[in-house]
C-alpha cells in the first residue's frame, strides 16, 4: 500500500528524466544529469539554446544567403526557432524587412545603441528588463545586399522539455495513483467486504435457524475466522439439536409417566371401590385386592424412585462410595439374591464364576447392584410367554477386567433397536402395555453407572431367542490401585 506507489512514482519520474534529458542532448546539445539538474541551470542552457540556434541560421546563411531577401523563407525560418525560443529580425540594407509577432524593435534598436556590431556578431548580449532577451546577429552580404540577421532568444521563457517533464510527471503520479487505489480498493473489497458480506449473510441464517449454511474460506485473513464460526455453528446446531431431542424426550417422558401411573392408580382405585362397595365380600377376595393395590403401589414407588434417580445422574449430583471389593464373594451375594427372586417367579437361574478367586474390583456396591437389578428386572419383563424363562449370570477373568455376562432367553431385541436401547426415554415396546410399561431410563441408568465406573457396557441379542448384556469392570491390584 506504501512501497508500491512510491516505487512506481520513482520509476516513472527515473524514466521521465532520461527520456528528456536525451532530448535536451539532442536538441539543444546540453549534457545533464538529471532533469532537476537542468532545472537550476536555466541560464546555462538558455546561453546554449542561442548558440544552437546561431549555428543554426549561420548554416542556412552559408547554405544559400540568397533566401534571406524572401519573407516566406524568413517566416519558415522563425517557425523552426520557435523550438529553440529564439525569434529572428532581419534588416536589409539597414532596413527592416522581417520581425517575428511579438517581437518588438526598440528591443534591437537599444542593442545596437549599446553595443557594436562585432560584440553583436561573436558574442552577443544580455538585455534586461520586463522581457530579457539574449541577442545574436548574423551580418552578411548577398547579391549586393547588406543583410543583418537578428537571433532574439527570450531567457525568461520556460524551457518546454522541463515544462513537460513535471507535466509528465505530474501525470505519471496521478496514474499511479489511480491504479494503486483502484488495485486498492479492489483488494479490500475481495479481502474484506466479500468475506463480511459472506459472515452477515451466515449470521442472518443462524438468526434465522438455518444451522447448515457453511462458510468457505477464501483468503487467509479470514481463515480463521470462518473456521471459529463454522465450529460455533456446529456447536449451535448441536446445541439445538440437543435442545430439541431433550424437549422430545421430556414430552415422551411425560406421556409415559402419565400412562404408567395412571396404570397402577387406575387398579387401586378399582380395588379400592371394590373393597368399599362390598364387591370383595370374602376374606380370600378382600386379601386379593389388598396384595394387588399394594403391587401396584410399589410399581409406582420404583418408577419414582428411577425419576428421581435419573433426575440425580442427570444433574451429576449422585454420590459414589468406591471401595476395594472381592469379586467372587460380590457376585455369590448377587446370586443368592437373584435365585430367590427369580424361583418365585418361576425362572431358572444359573449362575457360573471363572475369575480368580482374589481378583478385585473398585466398586459402589449398591450402585453396581442397582445395574445387575435393572437388567434382570427387564430380562423378566421382556420374557417369551412361550417358553419357561431362564437367565444366566456368569463372571470371567479377562486381563484388566471383570467380564459380566447376563444372559435371558426372552423376546430378544430387534437389530434397529439395539444401538438405541441405552438411549434416554428409549423403548422397544412403544405400544406401553400394563405389564411391560416403564420409563425407559432404566438402561440409560446402568449405562451411566457403568461409565462413572470406568467401565463399559453393551448388549448382544437374536430377536425372539434372547438377549445378552455385556458388563466390563476393572480390576484393582490387591493394594486397591488400579491395573
Amino acid at each position: 500500500m506504501v512501497v508500491l506507489p512510491i516505487a512506481l512514482i520513482i520509476v516513472s519520474i527515473l524514466i521521465a528524466s532520461k527520456v528528456y534529458t536525451s532530448k535536451l542532448n539532442k536538441e539543444y546539445g546540453i549534457n545533464v544529469d538529471n532533469m532537476l539538474e537542468a532545472y537550476y541551470a536555466t541560464a546555462s542552457i538558455h546561453g546554449k539554446i542561442a548558440e544552437r540556434a546561431y549555428e543554426e541560421v549561420k548554416a542556412s546563411v552559408e547554405e544559400d544567403s540568397k533566401r534571406f531577401g524572401d519573407v516566406g523563407f524568413l517566416k519558415d525560418l522563425d517557425d523552426r526557432l520557435d523550438s529553440k525560443m529564439t525569434e529572428i529580425l532581419v534588416k536589409r540594407n539597414y532596413e527592416l524587412i522581417f520581425t517575428a509577432d511579438g517581437t518588438g524593435k526598440d528591443e534591437v534598436e537599444r542593442a545596437l545603441q549599446s553595443q557594436d556590431d562585432k560584440t553583436l556578431e561573436n558574442e552577443g548580449i544580455y538585455l534586461g528588463g520586463d522581457r530579457q532577451f539574449i541577442i545574436k546577429k548574423l551580418h552578411f552580404t548577398s547579391a549586393g545586399d547588406i543583410y543583418d540577421v537578428f537571433l532574439i532568444t527570450e531567457v525568461g521563457a520556460d524551457i518546454p522539455h522541463i515544462r513537460y517533464f513535471f507535466i509528465n510527471v505530474l501525470a505519471a503520479i496521478l496514474l499511479v495513483l489511480i491504479i494503486v487505489m483502484t488495485m486498492l480498493d479492489w483488494w479490500i473489497y475481495k479481502s474484506y467486504v466479500i468475506p463480511m458480506n459472506k459472515l452477515i449473510l451466515a449470521t442472518d441464517n443462524i438468526k434465522a435457524g438455518n444451522y447448515d449454511f457453511v462458510l468457505t474460506a477464501t483468503n487467509d485473513e479470514f481463515r480463521e475466522v470462518f473456521d471459529d464460526f463454522d465450529e460455533m455453528r456446529e456447536a449451535l446446531k448441536k446445541s439445538a439439536y440437543d435442545l430439541e431431542k431433550s424437549d422430545q424426550e421430556e414430552r415422551e417422558l411425560i406421556r409415559n409417566i402419565s400412562h404408567d401411573l395412571k396404570t397402577p392408580l387406575t387398579s387401586i382405585k378399582g380395588c379400592a371401590e371394590g373393597l368399599l362397595d362390598g364387591i370383595a365380600n370374602t376374606p380370600e377376595k378382600q386379601t386379593k385386592y389388598l396384595k394387588i393395590i399394594y403391587n401396584k403401589s410399589n410399581d409406582m414407588n420404583k418408577l419414582i424412585d428411577e425419576l428421581t434417580m435419573f433426575s440425580k445422574f442427570a444433574t451429576n449430583r449422585v454420590m459414589y462410595n468406591f471401595v476395594d471389593i472381592r469379586a467372587k464373594d460380590y457376585f455369590e451375594d448377587c446370586r443368592s439374591e437373584f435365585a430367590i427372586d427369580l424361583e418365585a417367579n418361576d425362572i431358572d437361574f444359573k449362575y457360573e464364576y471363572h475369575a480368580k478367586d482374589d481378583d478385585l474390583i473398585k466398586a459402589d456396591p449398591e450402585q453396581l447392584k442397582r445395574v445387575f437389578n435393572n437388567i434382570i428386572s427387564n430380562s423378566v419383563k421382556y420374557m417369551n410367554p412361550d417358553r419357561r424363562g431362564a437367565i444366566s449370570l456368569m463372571v470371567y477373568d479377562e486381563d484388566d477386567y471383570i467380564h459380566v455376562l447376563i444372559k435371558d432367553n426372552g423376546k430378544g431385541i430387534d437389530a434397529e433397536d439395539l444401538p438405541k436401547i441405552f438411549e434416554r426415554f428409549y423403548r422397544t415396546d412403544s405400544s406401553r402395555n400394563s405389564k411391560q410399561g416403564g420409563s425407559g431410563i432404566g438402561l440409560a441408568i446402568v449405562k451411566k453407572i457403568i461409565e462413572n465406573h470406568k467401565g463399559k457396557i453393551w448388549a448382544e441379542s437374536i430377536l425372539d431367542e434372547g438377549t445378552t448384556m455385556n458388563i466390563l469392570l476393572l480390576k484393582t491390584t490387591k493394594e486397591g490401585n488400579d491395573e
